[in-house]
């Protein structure tokens, strides 16, 4: 079937291939190319088709929003057609993020503008809700911890979405990550909302004082994320959680579930009516939400442990337990000391922070480096006195942990520092130039032992554990395995779905793992250099890897912004974690491997725990 997108049209149904409305007359394609099938939503801004993409040899699903405001004067008519172009711009840019809907085009036909976006197959949370009753406090903390970074992004983009609402958060199918949908005609109507007269700014129920005046600021979306929230924990519309005469929220005694009152300080202070008493921020708001975890606080042995039920990893499980923040840039490298008691993390403009994690969640510690230059890996040598990192200046320094004083530094390559590593026994320090090359050093001395060519440009560089073998996966697909005794290439590895972008050797030394292009990891026997198992990952490439020190877990991070934990020895997937929005750049484990921490281009890092 092909629908008419007339707003007049009395009979828009039209048999499929029609080009033209046997009704109206009007051109049926949108663009000559998406065809319309069905109404899906209408408001007092326009309407939302369900379409499809005539020009994909698939024929995706997309979605049409068709923008024509009622009631307008000519003079505002203008204004909301170049507001509606702006919006698109906006909207482009936001859907860069895996979580909201990515813009496919803009269109202006017929006198009458569209936006044609990607349909998020799924169900929004009205219905889930409607089909499995309340939420707990479990799903209500996931739900803001996932949410919360969306509107990060989106508000980094001067973007307020001004209608947040259970039906505008779709739970989408193939992955079950939330998706908020429904920018761009909110944006609009608050900029419109002093020349349309009779016009309501967002959802009866989910919309602040402000926002009603047309003020919304970035605090207006926090206060629609929470009752949304306390929505879906009473199963109950916001309408009647609000006592009108005393002008306040009583959501508490309409709970399907019991919540702890740290969750319901923190509604409290997100449903504050007045702005200056709201969060004003959104880490303000992930911290409190991660001060009290709902398990026990972050414990760590030095000394890894054996997990029991080995072999039989359906019965664990990681659990995400908190978000650290502290870098205004792209998070590229973290690290954990060796005693579990330090993470490290560097970024995109030059800083190094130190954060203590004995407190049961991270503290921040000490600040190394505020320098301009991109810190691109760091690395505790193996007593943990020591950090050392490399820089997009080509330099690599050595700090001390303790006093945060720089010890020493060197230009170790005439390029920016991919990677570095050091050897178990601190003997060697290996480290990866943009300018191909692959350079060994003496860790006590800086002395240069051998350089490697390796013909390509390298991405990632490992270590065995004895220290006798280097491996490093390259731009053009290959796996190279150097021997550190002679100094020789000893074999090539082909990858084959294009660059390897991370490596890892297992804690025995006898397993490499490689992840890349193609979504894909493999494992390699490296005695004999035989694949010996492939463990499908997801969307996008793997940027990272790491084994746990007790052998039993693999993680890996991707440009899908997921986290994946693997009991790699049988190919089983033990957990996927999509709590980040952008890549992940970095993985570490504690000495216990019960512990990670992953940092990503969102510029935060968070913290997961495994739980039996």
């Amino acid at each position: 079937m092909s629908y008419c997108l007339n707003p007049q049209c009395q009979k828009p149904r039209n048999p499929d291939g029609t080009k033209f409305c046997i009704s109206c007359g009007l051109r049926l394609l949108l663009g000559d190319r998406y065809r319309p099938l069905k109404l899906l939503s209408q408001g007092g801004f326009g309407r939302t088709f369900l379409a499809i993409d005539q020009c994909k040899p698939s024929k995706p699903y997309c979605a049409i929003k068709q923008f024509f405001p009622q009631n307008q004067s000519t003079d505002s008519s203008k204004k909301a057609a170049e507001m509606f172009r702006c919006e698109a711009i906006r909207l482009e840019e936001l859907g860069h993020h895996p979580q909201i809907a990515e813009l496919l085009a803009y269109f202006e036909q017929d006198k009458r503008q569209y936006l044609v976006q990607e349909y998020i197959e799924g169900q929004n949370l009205a219905a889930e809700l409607a089909i499995q009753g309340a939420f707990n406090e479990t799903q209500i903390r996931d739900l803001l911890n996932d949410l919360l970074l969306v509107l990060r992004f989106v508000h980094e983009h001067n973007v307020i979405h001004r209608d947040i609402k259970p039906s505008n958060i779709i739970r989408r199918s193939c992955d079950r990550q939330l998706v908020l949908v429904d920018f761009g005609a909110a944006k609009l109507t608050t900029d419109l909302a002093l020349e349309l007269t009779g016009t309501v700014i967002g959802s009866a129920g989910y919309t602040p004082p402000e926002q009603l005046l047309g003020k919304a600021v970035f605090a207006s979306d926090l206060y629609s994320l929470g009752v949304t929230c306390i929505h879906l924990m009473t199963q109950t519309h916001p309408m009647n959680l609000f006592d009108t005469y005393e002008g306040t929220w009583v959501w508490r005694q309409y709970l399907k579930h019991p919540v702890s009152e740290e969750l319901g300080q923190i509604f409290d202070k997100l449903l504050e009516r007045a702005t200056k008493k709201r969060y004003q921020s959104i880490e303000v708001v992930l911290n409190d939400l991660n001060l009290y975890p709902i398990e026990t606080p972050i414990s760590i042995s030095t000394t890894p442990t054996v997990l029991a039920n080995r072999g039989n990893y359906n019965h664990q499980t990681w659990k995400y337990i908190g978000t650290v923040f502290g870098h205004s840039t792209r998070v590229l490298s973290v690290a954990i000391s060796p005693d579990g008691k330090t993470l490290a993390s560097s970024s995109q403009n030059g800083t190094i922070k130190l954060w203590s994690l004995a407190s049961g969640k991270a503290v921040p510690s000490r600040t190394l480096s505020g320098g301009l230059a991109a810190v691109n890996s760091i690395s505790f040598s193996p007593n943990g006195e020591i950090l050392l990192s490399s820089d997009r200046n080509g330099n690599i320094k050595f700090w001390q942990v303790e006093t945060g004083e720089l010890k020493s530094s060197f230009c170790g390559h005439l390029s920016p520092v991919q990677s570095i590593a050091i050897s178990a026994d601190a003997q060697i320090i290996a480290s990866v130039g943009n300018n191909k090359t692959i350079k060994i050093w003496r860790y006590y001395n800086q002395e240069l032992i051998y350089t490697f060519n390796g013909n390509c440009h390298v991405n990632s560089i490992a270590l065995t554990p004895d220290s006798k073998i280097l491996a490093s996966g390259c731009q053009d697909g290959k796996i190279k395995l150097w021997s550190l005794k002679t100094g020789r290439l000893i074999h090539t590895l082909e990858w084959p779905a294009g660059a390897v972008y991370a490596v890892a050797f297992s804690p025995d030394g006898k397993v490499l793992a490689a992840g890349g292009h193609g979504s894909k990891i493999h494992l390699w026997d490296i005695e004999n250099g035989e694949l010996i198992e492939t463990l499908v990952s997801n969307l996008g490439s793997v940027r990272s890897l790491i084994f746990s020190p007790d052998g039993e877990t693999l993680a890996s991070g991707g440009e899908d912004s997921t986290i994946k934990f693997w009991h790699w020895k049988n190919g089983q997937l033990i957990s996927s974690c999509p709590h980040h929005f952008q890549l992940v750049s970095s993985l570490a484990f504690s000495p216990d491997s019960r512990l990670l921490a992953s940092g990503s281009h969102d510029k935060s890092i968070k913290l997961w725990r495994l739980s039996d």
